[in-house]
């Protein structure tokens, strides 16, 4: 029975969009318990800064993020975590700002130099841009996010 059910394009649907409603809803519960308890560590406050974005809860991850960096304003994560957000949002000023501070604790970083190109390219700042996505290829080495770099900095 559970084979036709997977077969069945409608009731896969649904059963992805339940999985998802129950993460959200188990997400929520955990973020309530953290917040109200006061005791989560900077990490914990990333994960689920992370989680809440990959569930599309951007208020959430945004209070998450923040919370992270009012723990450890050094937290290199929570301030990419941020910048994604803020991206995602269409706030392209608090997001290179966020790259930035990223990047100001974990310079090594590759994925923050990448967005941080995209930003600056869209904005018309080439030069600036090809800084970062060389940055990016040297620090991802191989890969999806150093064959992007790469793609960027090829003759146009």
């Amino acid at each position: 029975m559970e084979q036709i059910f997977w077969r069945d394009a409608e009731g896969f649907d649904l059963l992805a969009r339940e999985r998802a409603e129950a993460l959200l809803s188990d997400a929520a519960e955990v973020f309530s318990v953290v917040r109200d308890d006061g005791a989560a560590s900077p990490l914990m406050w990333c994960h689920l800064g992370e989680l809440f974005s990959e569930l599309c809860d951007l208020p959430r991850a945004r209070y998450a993020y923040d919370a992270a960096l009012s723990g450890d304003p050094s937290c290199a994560d929570a301030w990419y975590g941020l910048a994604l957000v803020a991206i995602d949002c269409g706030k392209v000023i608090d997001a290179m700002r966020n790259l930035r501070n990223s990047l100001t604790f974990a310079p090594l970083r590759a994925s923050p130099h990448f967005h941080l190109g995209r930003i600056l390219d869209k904005l018309g700042r080439t030069e600036e841009a090809e800084i970062h996505w060389q940055a990016c290829l040297e620090l991802a080495g191989e890969g999806w996010l150093a064959d992007m770099a790469r793609r960027r900095l090829a003759p146009r």
